[in-house]
């Protein structure tokens, strides 16, 4: 098998460096694996100390606020809970939200602030900021005849990409810097498995039929694809390309690209291990950033490149935050803490009959499924996808007027910011505030307002319905329903008026915590106090936070877990040496992660 692996790369090296013999290329190859063996194994020691280190850091918890009750405690570690305990709300599917949210928004502020948001999202630049990224990716970019505004929107998108990139590789995967990259790589499974409707008529493209051609969408497929493939270093000189092709066909097709498992022998690439599958080297290598461009058209999810980066950035941020949580392999890390949950269960007098653990089990493995997105999987069957169709049809036909018996959301949000301790006036002033003021005009006022949701890690759903709409694996509908469902709730105005609340209500917790920040946290009022409780927020952590987390947006003062990006080493490491924890360059940065994501994960 190594010695296969040896030859197909070094036949793929002759073919990208013209004039090489045979025997360099082998010689190249041999260095190449040689290095990447190092690599790998250097990875799989770390990896297996960021898995031990997740699973004895989530048992704390659970054994610390969740001693009486270990199956609660793993659900609210997965899902969150409101029972007033430490770390209650502090959950994976928070963090999740929080940095997803965080991105995305950040990168609508970019765009916003760029002044040509409305350019940027049509889609008219996207042929050249492809090529633009293309050129950011190697050594040496030369940037000749490309579009200026076409650049900036590149440098917008690169600056989010490798946010991103260096996140996730944080977190245990191992995701190089190609020259090819451009941007992450995605295919419509709907649109690959019919092919010949993609590319055909109308009538052509109706999900349903009752005798599916497999072999002619994959003909169909394969004649788009083939002439804008780099063969040589796609196959690699692998003796029977079209059956290689057709294997990843399938996959495409049947939708096994979005699962997370993935076995391998290396070691690093383990079975389960997310980071594996994000640390996967690319298969399909395309001719250049234009054959790029109109397979992504064809068969990509999303009309834009603006699209595909949000879908990126939102899914990125899932399993950036996911492997934060359970480590590079979250499914082995789910399996041990079941396991530990379990033998707690049977050794506590005050738990539920562990002889009820069976039906527990099934509640925190569909918890799980929820965080890692394997409950929201698109199903391969025409049949089911066009039930899915059918109920959301059934949905909106029964909610036209949503926005009038949404009214009483006002008082939900008002009763919340009272439980963290505003006064009555205060908290229905701010849902008064939100209607009136909604996201802002156009331009600068609106990113600021946005460069504040992202840093406070608020969500934005007239943004994300807009782009995923189109593509979006988890809402699992065809895009025209999905379009027709982000159309329907726009015109009847229920999701401005989400949108608006669910800002301004951030935006009032932000300013009064802003306005508190002179005092420390035992001079706090008893619902903040509260609150801090739930997100397992201490007292050093308010103190490190307060004098940096102020920022300036329309003349009013509100805090933000940004503050925490300025804390520095020398204050992490004391802090760390007061928790009895020796200072690394890695746990420094950890743990201002961890501050950040506590209070992102507060006004979230």
């Amino acid at each position: 098998e190594l010695a296969g692996k040896l030859m197909a790369r070094s036949r793929q090296i002759r073919a990208e460096r013209y004039g090489m013999t045979a025997d360099e290329a082998v010689d190249a190859a041999l260095k190449e694996m040689s290095e990447e063996a190092v690599t790998l194994s250097q990875l799989k020691k770390r990896n297996t100390y960021l898995n031990n280190k997740a699973f004895s850091t989530e048992l704390g918890r659970i054994q610390s606020s969740w001693g009486d009750a270990p199956r609660e405690g793993l659900m609210a570690s997965y899902v969150g809970s409101n029972v007033l305990r430490r770390g209650a709300q502090l959950s994976i599917d928070a963090d999740q939200k929080g940095l997803a949210r965080e991105w995305r928004n950040g990168l609508d502020a970019d765009v916003e602030r760029n002044g040509k948001a409305d350019i940027f999202r049509t889609g008219d630049l996207d042929r050249d900021a492809m090529r633009a990224l293309d050129e950011m990716y190697k050594d040496n970019p030369n940037m000749t005849g490309i579009d200026k505004d076409a650049r900036e929107f590149a440098d917008i998108l690169y600056k989010w990409q490798e946010t991103y990139r260096i996140s996730a590789n944080n977190a245990g995967a191992y995701i190089k810097r190609m020259a090819d990259y451009i941007t992450h790589q995605n295919h419509d499974m709907f649109k690959v498995r019919n092919a010949v409707g993609t590319m055909g008529s109308l009538k052509d493209r109706f999900p349903f039929r009752l005798k599916y051609d497999e072999e002619g969408n994959f003909k169909a497929w394969r004649d788009f694809v083939m002439p804008r493939l780099d063969a040589a270093r796609t196959f690699g000189g692998h003796p029977e390309p079209e059956a290689w092709l057709k294997h990843f066909w399938r996959n495409l097709a049947s939708g096994e690209h979005l699962q997370s498992g993935t076995t391998t022998n290396s070691g690093y690439m383990a079975e389960g291990s997310l980071a594996s599958r994000l640390s996967a080297p690319r298969l399909l290598h395309f001719n250049g950033p234009d054959a790029r461009f109109e397979y992504d058209k064809m068969f990509g999810r999303g009309q834009t490149l603006y699209e595909r980066v949000s879908l990126q950035l939102e899914y990125g941020a899932h399993n950036v935050a996911l492997m934060r949580r359970l480590g590079p392999n979250p499914a082995q890390t789910h399996q041990r803490l079941k396991t530990a949950a379990r033998l707690l269960t049977e050794q506590s007098v005050a738990s539920r009959d562990a002889n009820l653990w069976k039906t527990d089990e099934q509640f925190i493995d569909a918890y799980y499924d929820e965080i890692t997105g394997a409950a929201n999987m698109p199903g391969a069957s025409p049949v089911a996808s066009a039930l899915r169709s059918t109920r959301a049809l059934q949905t909106i036909s029964k909610l036209g007027g949503a926005l009038i018996s949404s009214i009483s959301d006002t008082a939900v949000a008002a009763s919340e910011l009272k439980y963290q301790g505003m006064t009555g006036v205060e908290a229905w002033k701010t849902q008064l505030d939100g209607v009136f003021q909604g996201r802002g005009r156009r331009g600068l006022v609106r990113a600021e307002r946005m460069r504040l949701a992202s840093e406070l890690g608020v969500a934005v759903d007239h943004l994300r319905s807009a782009t995923w709409s189109r593509f979006s694996a988890q809402d699992a509908l065809p895009g025209w329903m999905a379009r027709g469902q982000h159309l329907f709730f726009k015109l009847n105005g229920l999701m401005w008026w989400t949108d608006t609340l669910r800002m301004a209500n951030a935006q009032a917790m932000s300013h009064r915590f802003g306005m508190m920040a002179r005092r420390n946290i035992s001079e706090l009022d008893a619902g903040a106090q509260r609150v801090f409780e739930l997100f397992d927020i201490t007292g050093d952590e308010w103190d490190l936070m307060r004098s940096r987390a102020i920022t300036q947006v329309e003349g009013k003062e509100y805090f933000t877990p940004k503050g925490a990006d300025h804390i520095t080493d020398v204050e992490i490491a004391y802090l760390l040496q007061k928790e009895g924890v020796s200072a690394t360059e890695r746990r420094v940065n950890e743990r201002r992660e961890l501050i950040k994501t506590k209070f992102r994960d507060l006004f979230a």
